[in-house]
């Protein structure tokens, strides 16, 4: 779980929290990791938000069987039912407390019998043709659309994939033109 405020961590083995942005912060949270021990890039994280969280992840604790992320202290939902009834990206459910994580279906053993289930486990995908003012509605259209996002950036990481992962060009070709995209940084 990725945070920049303190934040309740509910009592799961499977959950980790950690800071970010942590080199620019002389408030250290208790009981968290922090993301700018060892190998890190937390002084970016004005640039690169939760990325800092996965990259210091990625670089110090690879060790695990499964990694996955919860952005900004959002949580994905391990409850079937609820998922089958709700048809938004993102579920506000408040602040996370006991009653919330029953709702999400948070426990361990719910939890592990899902993830063995699935290769991988996203929010459902936003459709930007339903997004209000939208002039292009693909994923890349609205990469141009937010505000202080430089599309330079973005045509970068673009040309990187192209030139370095020819095999992908396909793929994310489909998925740029596509208006569905998976938001929240979450998996």
């Amino acid at each position: 779980i990725t945070t920049n405020k303190d934040a309740y961590m509910p009592s799961n083995r499977l959950f980790s929290m950690v800071q970010t942005g942590s080199a620019l912060n002389s408030n250290k949270f208790e009981n968290m990791y922090q993301d700018n021990i060892g190998d890190n890039i937390s002084t970016l994280n004005p640039h690169y938000c939760e990325l800092t969280g996965q990259y210091w992840v990625w670089k110090n604790m690879c060790d695990y069987e499964y990694i996955g992320f919860f952005h900004d202290r959002r949580y994905l939902s391990f409850n079937k039912d609820l998922n089958n009834t709700h048809n938004k990206y993102e579920l506000s459910m408040g602040s996370i407390d006991e009653y919330t994580i029953d709702q999400l279906g948070l426990h361990e053993e719910n939890m592990i019998k899902i993830i063995k289930e699935n290769d991988i486990i996203v929010p459902l995908a936003v459709d930007f043709k339903e997004a209000d003012n939208l002039v292009d509605s693909s994923v890349y259209g609205q990469f141009k659309e937010i505000d202080g996002l430089p599309i330079e950036a973005f045509d970068y990481a673009i040309e990187i994939i192209t030139q370095l992962y020819p095999d992908y060009i396909p793929s994310m070709n489909r998925y740029l033109k596509s208006r569905y995209a998976f938001c929240l940084n979450m998996y």
